[in-house]
């Protein structure tokens, strides 16, 4: 595992074509996409639904959730054991999150602004790093997951919305929510 400070933008939304990193949820929310490559990358219990119906990242600290919940509801347990809680790219090698909405497309099918780690902790040898973790491989991954430690995440298209969506901000302002992350 090592740290990373750069990341290429291949990325657009299909539907305003603007350029970013965009993390969509198709076939009913079935599963998320990589905001850099565009591959499957869910893992088992890689979000859930907020109370607004939108799909959030159930990894992010503690307090960004109750922000963005509002309050704990019952049905949110953190396990202790991340892997199950993070999505991880296989061909990117990286953990993109689900971040702030950027087009709601109906039932599931949405786009979000892809979040970053920003700023994280190995908790092995407890280096503090300005960038993201990059894993060797998946084994990899699996093992040392657990030894990264989240300290600020960031959001390369803070609060973009998509004007073309098919449930635009406009007259469905209910179905989105504010950005959490830093700006980078």
């Amino acid at each position: 595992m090592h740290n990373i400070t750069r990341i290429i933008c291949n990325g657009s939304c299909d539907s305003c074509h603007v350029y970013g990193f965009f993390t969509q949820t198709p076939d009913g929310g079935d599963y998320s996409t990589c905001g850099v490559c565009g591959d499957n990358c869910s893992t088992d219990y890689s979000s859930k639904f907020g109370t607004n119906g939108a799909l959030i990242n159930m990894n992010l600290p503690k307090e960004e959730l109750y922000k963005i919940l509002g309050e704990t509801p019952d049905d949110v347990s953190f396990d202790e054991d991340n892997k199950q809680l993070l999505n991880y790219c296989s061909t990117c090698r990286i953990m993109p999150f689900i971040g702030c909405v950027h087009s709601m497309g109906g039932c599931t099918d949405n786009v979000y602004n892809t979040h970053f780690i920003s700023e994280w902790i190995d908790k092995k040898t407890g280096e503090k790093h300005i960038g993201m973790p990059q894993f060797d491989n998946d084994q990899e991954w699996f093992h040392r997951v657990n030894d990264v430690e989240i300290v600020k995440m960031c959001c390369p298209n803070k609060n973009s919305v998509c004007t073309k969506a098919s449930y635009p901000i406009t007259t469905h302002p209910q179905y989105y929510y504010g950005c959490f992350a830093d700006k980078s």
